[in-house]
């Protein structure tokens, strides 16, 4: 890992919070070794694939977005 990579790395233990938040709500809790790694795989593939997606170009969700991404893209911010 890169000094400036190490360097922008947040403080705080938030976003690894909320992603181990997104990755229980999508896998449940307490699984025995194998099944869990399983899960974690299909977890990892299904996001690699997104990935991959909006790289090229391809939409990664249906419909319009939401009205704070919206805001965010006019005005640099999504508060009032």
């Amino acid at each position: 890992m890169t000094v400036a990579l190490w360097d922008s790395l947040p403080a705080s233990t938030n976003p690894q919070e909320a992603q181990h938040f997104k990755l229980y709500k999508a896998l449940g809790k307490n699984h025995p070794l194998l099944p869990g790694l399983e899960g974690v795989m299909k977890f990892m593939e299904h996001y690699e694939l997104l990935a991959s997606a909006e790289k090229h170009g391809v939409p990664v969700r249906y419909g319009q977005p939401e009205d704070w991404k919206d805001k965010a893209e006019a005005f640099g911010t999504t508060k009032s």
